[in-house]
């Protein structure tokens, strides 16, 4: 988590808050959390 949240510029605490579903995230960050991980915002966010 820690190097997701340095990739993504997102605070480990409020990415640690959006892992455990207190809040959430904004379109922007999970933008920016896709852009980390190297997929697309709706393969983040799209359940199979």
């Amino acid at each position: 988590m820690n190097k997701l949240a340095d990739f993504s510029g997102i605070g480990r605490g409020r990415l640690s808050d959006i892992l455990a579903g207190k809040g959430s995230p904004t379109l922007r960050t999970v933008g920016r959390v896709a852009d980390a991980l190297g997929v697309t915002a709706a393969e983040l966010v799209v359940s199979k």
